[in-house]
């Protein structure tokens, strides 16, 4: 798999080599200070590693304005709850440090994470954490969510969805920033930016650097970090060569661990994870890019990339304390190339990455004492090409994505045998096609399959350091087979002046999916087995108008049916028909904003959710309540170069949660803040 890494970097680079030596593009000149075209080549960037057109697939975008609107440093998860399907929870119960969220009831393991194209996923357990590099959305232009299968991209096979982020435009005028944030539980958040704008040789550059602190909403529950962002673009006549890196470091304190509904009646701010135990990780990514734009309409994006991850958390057994500790390193490269000929448009992509990870238990405060070290690699050889064909009225599309994925593990000596390689082959297909009447309304359906194989941690059985008889059962493959997913949508978009309007349906019909049973493992991984057969199907509204001057009205709504055909508990109890845990029938965002005057804008919002179930069980005790949460915001820019925001969230003090599990014949639940307030104040000149 090296190799392919190898060949897929040299590919990319010789295919952009050749297409330089073809025919000459559109020049690329300056006017004044201006770059011509440089709008119009980061639109083609841009949806070349999206991956989409409007109609392609059912999707949102969040813009700069919808990000900045209501960005006080918050996880990317907060802020994606206002699109339809997806809700969220932390650790914690505030909004920074380790969050995590679902589409569709689906967690994020199973959600494909993107920076530009390159997948931010980390391959043995499929998860990603953004608490690693705090305030990363300050860096971000755009965010599009793809929910279902989506169409084929870069990155690992999505089940649930795709997210994928734009970092900061490089061809904006030079500017310099200056942000404050401050608010509930002590929090606090510096930052600094810089953009250079396009310079006449085409150069332009941008920076951020970012710390933050809080107590956090439940008790001993807080974090510390930092993080910085780089970027530079050089535009020639010839295309864009884009460099990126971003760096952070988080230390928190622990509160993985959900909190019986008596403890939490006592004290809705209770921790039952030790004040002791803590964590520290540290991340960085590296990626340079380069897009070529030919004049038989044609563009080549290539990119290679680099992916590091360590650090180590405590975790108590009995009176005694071990940490645990990972170093990760992902090394990638793809290439992708996009032709039009006439009507049709052929899209291919190939992608290669090799990745290891090594996992050590060390003992405190001997941290030189390793009890166990074992690594896991994994790697992975893509290609996907998608044929389009567009009329005035109609676009078709058929796709199909190939993944080859190996994972070897290499044990301890002292704890038993290595396990044999496994390896998959997945042949991904889809089509769709969507029908235009005079710009003002789509019509679209798709319909496509998906199989992807399991994580570490769900081959493992949640075992940091697996015994020889799990390693035994993987090497017979008689446990944990990977999970596949037929997925149906079709919908109507409606695209007018003062109402953009999408209505989707959906139907996901899954086979041995990799379902989540309720427990945890002893270090805090979700533990999840296959389940037979099982589907979620359902509607999702998402409307954006503006009815009168200065008034919006912005709504996004799932409304869905959910279940499991056989489900067997562990004490070998079987039930049937039932709703998969964590996934309530109905999420639901709202807002409305007026600007008053030219320099005020205010807004208010509530979100909501009925209840979810604990376990796949369905016990009625057992469950997250329904809820409705309503928060206000108001922005005042105060001079052309000052500006200031106040947010409130959940001013009615409403208690409620939206993840947890069985503590025995209890619910334990993950209690979310109460009433909390936070003021940015920003300086750019």
């Amino acid at each position: 798999m090296k190799r392919s890494i190898l060949f897929v970097s040299c590919l990319a680079f010789t295919v952009v080599a050749q297409a330089q030596q073809g025919v000459e593009p559109d020049s690329l000149h300056l006017q004044g200070d201006t770059l011509i075209r440089d709008k119009k080549l980061d639109e083609v960037v841009i949806l070349t590693y999206r991956g989409q057109n409007s109609g392609l697939s059912n999707s949102s975008i969040l813009s700069l304005k919808d990000i900045e609107q209501n960005y006080t440093g918050q996880e990317p998860a907060a802020l994606l709850s206002q699109t339809p399907g997806i809700n969220w929870y932390s650790d914690g119960g505030h909004s920074t440090g380790y969050t995590y969220m679902r589409i569709r009831g689906i967690d994020q393991t199973r959600i494909n994470f993107m920076l530009d194209g390159v997948p931010l996923n980390e391959p043995e357990d499929q998860g990603v954490y953004f608490s690693n590099y705090p305030d990363f959305l300050n860096s971000v232009n755009s965010i599009s969510v793809q929910r279902g299968v989506g169409i084929s991209g870069n990155g690992m096979a999505s089940l649930g969805g795709s997210v994928n982020f734009e970092s900061a435009s490089l061809t904006d005028s030079a500017y310099t920033s200056l942000q404050a944030s401050g608010g509930s539980w002590l929090s606090g958040r510096m930052s600094s930016e810089f953009s250079s704008g396009v310079q006449r040789n085409g150069l332009s550059l941008y920076g951020r650097f970012s710390a933050s602190t809080t107590e956090g909403f439940r008790d001993h529950s807080g974090n510390n970090g930092g993080s910085f962002f780089l970027s530079s673009r050089y535009a020639h006549q010839r295309g864009v060569l884009k460099i990126t890196g971003f760096a952070g470091r988080m230390r928190s304190q622990m509160s993985w661990l959900a909190v019986p509904q008596s403890a939490i009646n006592n004290s809705v701010t209770t921790n039952i994870n030790s004040i002791a135990e803590a964590d520290a990780f540290n991340q960085q990514l590296a990626m340079v890019q380069y897009t070529r734009m030919l004049k038989v309409r044609g563009v080549v994006f290539a990119t290679a990339y680099y992916n590091r991850i360590e650090g180590g958390y405590s975790v108590p057994f009995g009176s005694d304390f071990y940490e645990f500790n990972v170093a990760s390193s992902m090394f990638g490269s793809f290439v992708n190339y996009n032709l039009q000929l006439g009507k049709y448009m052929l899209r291919g992509g190939l992608h290669a990455s090799y990745y290891f990870r090594d996992h050590f238990l060390r003992d405190i405060p001997d941290i030189s004492r390793v009890f166990y070290k074992n690594r896991g690699i994994k790697s992975e050889l893509t290609a996907f090409v998608r044929a389009e064909r567009e009329t005035a009225k109609w676009l078709t599309y058929t796709d199909v994505q190939l993944r080859t994925v190996q994972f070897s593990y290499i044990a301890d000596p002292q704890y038993g045998g290595n396990l044999n390689p496994l390896s998959w082959v997945f042949l991904n297909p889809k089509i769709g096609a969507e029908r235009k009447w005079r710009e003002k309304l789509i019509a679209y359906a798709f319909i496509g399959f998906v199989s992807r194989e399991p994580t570490r941690n769900d081959l493992f059985a949640g075992a940091d350091n697996p015994d020889t008889s799990r390693i035994n059962l993987l090497n017979s493959r008689t446990v944990v087979y990977p999970e596949s997913v037929l997925d149906f949508e079709a919908g109507v978009r409606v695209i007018k002046k003062k109402v953009r309007a999408t209505v989707n349906f959906y139907w996901m019909q899954f086979n041995n999916e990799i379902a989540a049973i309720g427990q945890l493992s002893n270090i805090g991984l979700q533990l999840r087995e296959n389940v037979s057969s099982s589907f979620r199907r359902g509607f999702e509204l998402e409307l954006r108008a503006t009815p009168f001057p200065k008034w919006e009205f912005m709504c996004s709504m799932n409304v869905s049916q959910n279940r499991i055909e056989l489900f067997t508990d562990f004490d070998s109890t079987q039930y049937r028909n039932v709703v998969p845990l964590l996934t309530p029938a109905m999420l639901g965002y709202s807002r409305i904003s007026y600007q008053w005057r030219k320099n005020i804008a205010i807004e208010l919002n509530a979100q909501g959710q009925t209840k979810s179930y604990l376990t796949n069980s369905n016990k009625q005790n057992l469950i997250t309540p329904a809820f409705i949460i309503a928060g206000t915001a108001a922005n005042f820019q105060v001079t052309r170069n000052f500006k200031a925001a106040v947010m409130v969230n959940n001013i009615l003090n409403t208690r409620y949660s939206t993840s947890g599990y069985a503590i025995g014949n209890e619910r334990g639940l993950y209690a979310m803040a109460g009433r909390n307030f936070f003021t940015t104040l920003t300086l750019t000149f």
